[in-house]
């Protein structure tokens, strides 16, 4: 082979090799894309909640619609709060902040809870605080579907006491019942366990309960404590005793 066919050779083999090389450089670079390619979400839910699908509660967070797309959009539900001025069989009127009053009307499937207790419609007596939620028609009229009463609060200087009552003086000078039973709770400063003898004439005292259509309160709750002027039981006299506070005031409901 003479010095010119054998550099031709050799030329056609180097061409040979490049060409391989390239060809097995584009084949992995395909297969490289393939691979990095996500296959294409799918919509999914969890069975019993449609509205809930990916990315949380559906799409974006919380998504379309409330909770995911066809979730639940929230709904504002119609609600009327005051004082209770007025009680017929099928309605009641209260007096609201500012001064107006409006009338709620009652059905047969309206439901009544105080404290978290169910309650009778007789609950509803003049003077005890409500909400009410329900439904509101074209004319603006209410109707309640679920009235929750807040409980009532008496506070005073204990006047007398019987086994079933505390007769309260508040500082408004006016006297107020305070019924009692075997149900009603005790908490008295400095005695456990507390009792209806544990309370005694000339504690201040502070009942929660159910304010009655006479102007009396069922209590639920008793809480009581010798006065600033009275020392507790073994504390000692003069200057070694300590006043006992008063108990705190009911953060909600209404008070006599």
């Amino acid at each position: 082979m003479t010095p010119k066919s054998r550099w031709l050779a050799y030329a056609l083999a180097g061409a040979l090799v490049l060409v391989s090389v390239a060809a097995v450089a584009y084949a992995v670079g395909v297969a490289n894309r393939s691979s990095n390619v996500a296959p294409a979400a799918q919509s999914t839910s969890i069975p019993g909640n449609p509205g809930v699908g990916p990315g949380g509660f559906g799409q974006g967070g919380f998504g379309q619609g409330g909770f995911g797309q066809g979730g639940n959009r929230g709904q504002v539900v119609p609600a009327a709060s005051g004082t209770v001025t007025a009680v017929g069989s099928s309605s009641v009127t209260i007096s609201q902040q500012g001064g107006s009053t409006r009338t709620l009307t009652l059905t047969g499937s309206t439901t009544y809870t105080m404290g978290g207790a169910t309650v009778g419609q007789s609950a509803l007596v003049v003077g005890a605080r409500i909400v009410a939620r329900g439904t509101v028609d074209s004319s603006g009229n209410f109707t309640a579907t679920a009235v929750t009463i807040q409980p009532s609060v008496v506070s005073g200087t204990v006047a007398s006491k019987t086994p079933g009552a505390i007769v309260v003086t508040t500082a408004a000078g006016k006297t107020v019942t305070v019924n009692v039973s075997s149900s009603t709770k005790y908490s008295v400063r400095g005695v456990s366990p507390a009792t209806l003898d544990s309370v005694a004439v000339g504690y201040t005292v502070q009942a929660e309960g159910t304010l009655n259509a006479d102007g009396s309160l069922t209590a639920t709750v008793v809480q009581a404590a010798p006065n600033v002027r009275q020392r507790l039981p073994g504390s000692g006299g003069g200057r070694g005793g300590q006043p006992v506070p008063t108990p705190s005031a009911s953060p909600s409901g209404s008070s006599i």
